[in-house]
């Protein structure tokens, strides 16, 4: 209220298009959005990917904003650069009472119905292909995967399956950056999830599953980072070293989420030897567990004469993610915090 007492403009927008209402509906804060319509918002306006303040609102399934917004004018039929609707979002997110809403004041029912229809076709063929890569390459005795120690198979795909499903709902980053690859097993699952982009880079690639480049750490850590790594997620299968520096810088450029395969744990002596200095890992993950996500851990193998357990770990994940796996019949049992 006083900078709009101070002749703040209200409809001002960000790099990225987004206005105060669109954050403000996201964040649910409904006298703040009646404020801001009250000073002359555009209820209409769309950001660079034409997203308007009302699909923010359904997405995050705020109703009481979402009746708000619908009675000002908000267009309930606008679509974004992929098409998507705000019914189709209050859709994908669950949010049954906001869809009714929608479609009692004349949201087009058979666009959210076809694009509901092509989701869940995109989303089965991503599973069937993951599914097909996984078992595809199992060895067939002992049931791990090739290449890839001695995880058991059957768990690596459940996580995976799980994290397809929340690729689906938007829940992290389309763009993975995998260091430290080898054979990008585990990038190449990611790049099944469909409409994912992953770039992948090793001292000695071996392009065996996706294309890798070839990169030494951390001298080329300018060739494998984006400036802005704000929407990336690092991925590292089993690091054999440099993940320290890459991760410290990788967090410099705004990256926030970690997802590595380990043996044991990432500072367990297979892994820790491999880095130069142990110290820019640590401090590394003490960064990353500055923010709000969180941080655990799938059992991915048990302990064995020659190996210690495997694990899948997630550093500042959302809250979604972690949840679909912890109550996952088959996988909950495999399920733990990572201690800090």
């Amino acid at each position: 209220q006083t900078l709009i007492n101070s002749n703040a403009e209200v409809n001002a927008q960000d790099s990225k298009g987004h206005i105060a209402l669109m954050f403000a509906c996201t964040a649910g804060h409904e006298k703040i959005v009646q404020t801001l319509i009250n000073k002359g918002a555009d209820v209409n306006a769309q950001d660079s990917k034409r997203q308007t303040a009302l699909m923010f609102a359904c997405a995050a399934g705020h109703e009481k904003i979402v009746q708000t917004l619908i009675n000002k004018g908000a267009d309930v039929n606008a679509q974004d650069s992929e098409g998507q609707t705000a019914s189709t979002l209050a859709s994908e997110k669950g949010h049954e009472k906001i869809v009714q809403t929608l479609i009692n004041n004349h949201a087009d029912v058979k666009a959210q119905a076809l694009h509901y229809a092509d989701l869940q076709q995109k989303k089965m063929k991503s599973k069937n292909d993951l599914f097909n890569f996984v078992k595809g390459n199992m060895h067939p005795l002992l049931g791990s995967i090739r290449s890839c120690g001695l995880l058991d198979s059957v768990r690596f795909l459940r996580v995976m399956l799980s994290l397809c499903e929340s690729s689906y709902q938007d829940a992290f980053p389309k763009n993975i950056i995998g260091v430290g690859s080898g054979l990008g097993f585990l990038e190449k699952c990611f790049e099944l999830m469909g409409e994912v982009n992953v770039k992948c880079y090793d001292r000695d690639p071996s392009n065996n599953f996706v294309p890798v480049e070839q990169a030494e750490f951390p001298k080329d850590i300018e060739k494998c980072l984006p400036d802005d790594c704000s929407n990336c997620v690092l991925v590292s299968g089993y690091p054999q070293g440099f993940l320290g520096p890459v991760l410290s810088e990788f967090i410099r450029r705004g990256g926030e989420m970690l997802c590595t395969t380990v043996e044991g744990g990432l500072f367990s002596d297979i892994h820790a030897d491999c880095e130069d200095n142990l110290d820019v890992l640590n401090e590394g993950i003490k960064a990353l567990r500055k923010k709000n996500g969180e941080f655990f851990q799938v059992k991915l193998s048990e302990y064995s004469i020659i190996a210690p357990p495997s694990y899948i770990q997630f550093y500042n994940w959302p809250s979604s993610v972690k949840q679909s796996m912890f109550e996952s019949q088959e996988l909950k049992s495999l399920c733990f915090d990572i201690d800090s």
